[in-house]
């Protein structure tokens, strides 16, 4: 559940205005503004953007410095400005999932390349 001042600190947090973060989210600004108006009461979300803001929610507390959290929402938005809306999930998407997927990939290329080596 995000109440309108949690989706506002997580779109300041990301640099973003309320315009990119409506985009980043599929709705329009009007929308983003009615839930940010709302403060400390709870705001109904369909649950695809509940999945967009909890990814964010999640990736900004594990990116613990303001500078990283900044930096990231520049990637996010470059995204956006580049390839849209879907581009910039893809993005949020690439880092949620992102942790340990380097580590299981060598994993699975080593454990190839000692299978291959036997003779």
């Amino acid at each position: 559940m995000f109440t309108g001042n949690a989706i506002r600190e997580l779109r300041e947090k990301l640099g973003m205005t309320p315009e990119q973060f409506a985009g980043l989210l599929g709705v329009h600004p009007s929308s983003l503004y009615r839930w940010e108006a709302k403060h400390d009461d709870v705001v109904r979300l369909d649950p695809m953007q509940l999945r967009i803001l909890t990814a964010l929610r999640d990736e900004l507390n594990r990116k613990q410095h303001p500078r990283e959290q900044a930096e990231w929402g520049q990637v996010l938005l470059t995204a956006l400005l580049i390839g849209g809306g879907l581009f910039a999930l893809f993005k949020l998407l690439e880092a949620v999932f992102d942790d340990g997927s380097s580590a299981r990939s060598s994993a699975r290329a080593s454990s190839r390349g000692g299978a291959g080596t036997r003779s």
